[in-house]
């Protein structure tokens, strides 16, 4: 004897409980992992920022050079707006609450000067290449926050 209109029941599959929870820590293990090193990644592309400020506050101070005969310890005279000034993550002048890199004058006579950028606010926690410096015979030198030498950083 068959029965007719008997229904077939089927069995829906859908996520239990358990696979949500194990899922959601998979996600959340790698997230842990990933975001330092992200984190370590952007402070390292963005010490092209001072590299650069440092370059260009270089070649206005020889420029000042072949005008005035000295160096000066003064970055106004170079046509900054402050000394020391503050370049951002873009390389711009900025507020000192918006930058990343302090820019300025470790020293200067009429015959040799030394540049520094020091990394600040969001950036300060780049403490491998602390301190990014240049002088007058375009030599580059950088320290860790321990002041030892990084030479990993230009």
């Amino acid at each position: 004897m068959q029965q007719i209109g008997a229904r077939r029941v089927r069995h829906q599959r859908g996520v239990t409980l358990i696979e949500l929870i194990v899922t959601i820590a998979i996600v959340a293990i790698i997230a842990g992992l990933a975001f330092p090193s992200y984190e370590h990644y952007t402070r390292k592309t963005k010490r092209s920022v001072a590299k650069t400020a440092l370059l260009e506050v270089r070649s206005r101070m020889e420029n000042f050079m072949l005008n005035n005969k000295t160096y000066t310890d003064d970055l106004t005279d170079l046509g900054y707006g402050a000394s020391p000034f503050y370049v951002d993550k873009q390389g711009k002048a900025v507020a000192q609450a918006d930058s990343i890199y302090t820019v300025d004058v470790d020293a200067a006579d009429a015959t040799s000067y030394t540049l520094s950028a020091t990394p600040i606010n969001a950036q300060a926690n780049d403490t491998d290449c602390a301190v990014f410096r240049v002088d007058e015979l375009g030599q580059k030198t950088a320290e860790d926050s321990g002041g030892d030498a990084a030479g990993k950083c230009w």
